[in-house]
């Protein structure tokens, strides 16, 4: 051997161990980073924001969930209840499928016991058996997502890809074989020819990647969800045995679309690593990720309802894992006991609002109509959030904060933190009776009771009327298939529906010229004369909060008003 061989020799030896030693590193810092973000994730609270534009793509796999006689939790109660904070509280998932699915749950409760106990049996099985949580969150993990968009929404749009011509790219590709065989020949002409090829090749593959770059991507997340369901088959999950089936079938007949997808991942946000960066050159030049890609794209076609198939899959493996971990988070939590039944009924012992850090527990049991009343910051409504969190979060991930849930499976409805729409000219009085019209109609309709809060009744017309009509509607509400907690300031109220309205009020004392309240709810209306005794802490005069206190109690004994006398003198 002599000695130009040697070094060739040795310098391919040399080569194989640096690749060797960097494909080890490699996969010992993956593996450090899994370890690091399941310690951090599990039983952890990591808030998640999310901009606008990442919202409306998690909506497209909400939207996609088809249930028929199962409403979703329309946008004004999602609005009300806080539950995009909510969602962020309880996104620990690790892949885009899972974060979709989660964010479906919350969207879509369930309304039937054996579905809401499969997926509590997952759930708990989950929190309990280390060794299958690690596993399947290992698998999430490869799965990945992505802080700028939704998996399922990418594939879902690429299904619909213009189909791509690939005649022109493989003409390209042997014009650059034949000009690197000219080396051998004629090196100079193929020099010369070189340059031009390669300027050539390189921008008709960037014209490309920007023309279909969003396609791209929605393929390659198809890849790893495809992935990501192929690893959990292998997993021995009873509470998902049913499925299997299915799955099993949809990925045979993607077989032809994962073949020679190695090629379209050497790009993009989705891959990286050596081998990646080796694939990036050879598509550059050969443009082998473009031809693959025109195969791929005829491939997915009508594919929609298999993607929705998948993503359910994987993603409900990760959801539950997130709401394993959320229910480590939580100060109290139980396993709510719901029953189907046509008359609503709900009890619960020491619930709290979960997104609060010092939260006070309130007990309640109701199977009709129930008013609030107590002073502003007093409680009212952190409670009625509370109540429609809770059944939010009893109905879609089997866990309740409190002690103890006992309830009827319920339609959930709120009209709470309304605004006018201005860029539709309505007046924030033609968005409240809207709202509420939506509720009065619900009640109406077949099908399960419906669970209502409604905060200040009315608010945005005169007194006189909004008593009057705030009434009446509570009174139609009441006569529905509902329970429903109201809060109001108008104290008229508790005298016109104590007939078909329990009563409860928040209420507080004033110490140091402030009032503290204690957050309890109590029995029975308001009667605490708190802004009349802050006048007097303040330093009105006398006669101003005596006479306050008077026309107030005047008007609780008889339910009118006193006039004021107006005396002057000339």
């Amino acid at each position: 051997m002599n000695a130009s061989a040697e070094a060739i020799l040795l310098i391919s030896v040399l080569a194989a161990v640096a690749l060797t030693v960097a494909v080890i590193g490699g996969r010992r810092r993956e593996e450090r980073l899994f370890e690091n973000r399941i310690r951090k994730i599990w039983g952890g609270s990591e808030p998640r924001s999310y901009s606008d534009a990442m919202r409306k793509e998690l909506k497209t796999y909400a939207g996609d969930v088809k249930d028929e006689g199962s409403p979703p939790i329309d946008d004004i109660t999602w609005q009300d209840s806080d539950l995009d904070t909510v969602f962020g509280r309880t996104n620990q998932t690790l892949s885009s499928p899972g974060e979709d699915v989660l964010y479906a749950w919350l969207r879509h409760p369930l309304y039937q016991k054996d579905r809401l106990n499969r997926r509590a049996a997952l759930i708990d099985r989950l929190g309990e058996d280390e060794q299958t949580r690690l596993k399947i969150q290992r698998i999430c993990y490869r799965v990945g997502r992505s802080d700028r968009y939704s998996y399922y929404q990418r594939a879902k749009a690429a299904t619909k890809a213009p189909l791509l011509h690939t005649g022109g790219y493989i003409a390209l590709a042997i014009l650059t074989l034949v000009i690197i065989a000219l080396l051998f020949l004629h090196p100079l002409a193929a020099i010369a020819l070189m340059v031009p090829d390669f300027i050539l090749n390189i921008a008709v593959q960037l014209r490309a990647r920007g023309s279909r770059k969003q396609d791209l991507l929605g393929m390659k997340a198809l890849l790893r969800i495809l992935d990501g369901a192929e690893d959990l088959l292998k997993l021995d999950l009873p509470e998902l045995e049913d499925q299997k089936a299915e799955v099993r079938e949809v990925l045979a007949s993607f077989a032809p679309f994962r073949r020679g997808s190695f090629l379209l991942e050497g790009k993009g946000t989705i891959d990286t690593g050596l081998g990646a960066v080796l694939l990036e050159y050879l598509n550059l030049f050969f443009h082998l990720d473009l031809i693959r890609y025109g195969r791929m794209v005829s491939l997915m076609r009508g594919r929609e309802k298999e993607i929705f198939l998948l993503t359910t899959y994987v993603g409900q493996a990760d959801a539950a894992l997130a709401a394993a971990s959320y229910r480590k988070v939580l100060p109290i939590w139980c396993r709510p006991e719901l029953r189907e039944e046509m008359t609503g009924y709900v009890f619960f012992k020491d619930l709290i609002h979960p997104l609060l850090e010092s939260p006070v527990g309130n007990s309640l049991e109701a199977g009709r109509g129930n008013l609030l009343t107590g002073a502003n910051a007093s409680g009212k409504s952190t409670f009625l959030k509370s109540i429609m969190i809770g059944a939010i979060l009893a109905q879609s991930m089997a866990t309740a904060p409190a002690k103890m849930w006992k309830a009827s499976f319920f339609r959930i409805l709120s009209s709470m933190a309304l605004k006018d729409n201005l860029a539709q000219g309505e007046s924030y009085f033609a968005v409240e009776i809207r709202s509420l019209k939506r509720i009065m109609d619900a009640v109406e309709e077949d099908g399960l009771p419906v669970l209502t809060a409604i905060d200040e009744v009315l608010r945005g017309t005169n007194t006189i009327e909004r008593i009057a009509a705030s009434a009446a509607v509570l009174r139609k509400i009441e006569e529905g298939r509902s329970v429903i907690f109201a809060a109001t300031h108008d104290i008229e109220l508790t005298r016109i529906l104590k007939d078909c309205y329990w009563n409860w009020h928040f209420s507080g004392q004033v110490k140091d010229g402030d009032v503290r309240f204690d957050y309890t709810l109590k029995g029975g209306p308001a009667r605490a004369r708190n802004a009349i005794a802050l006048m007097r802490a303040a330093g009105y005069d006398r006669d101003v909060a005596d006479s306050a206190a008077r026309m107030a109690q005047r008007f609780e004994e008889t339910g009118e008003w006193d006039p004021i006398v107006f005396k002057f003198q000339m």
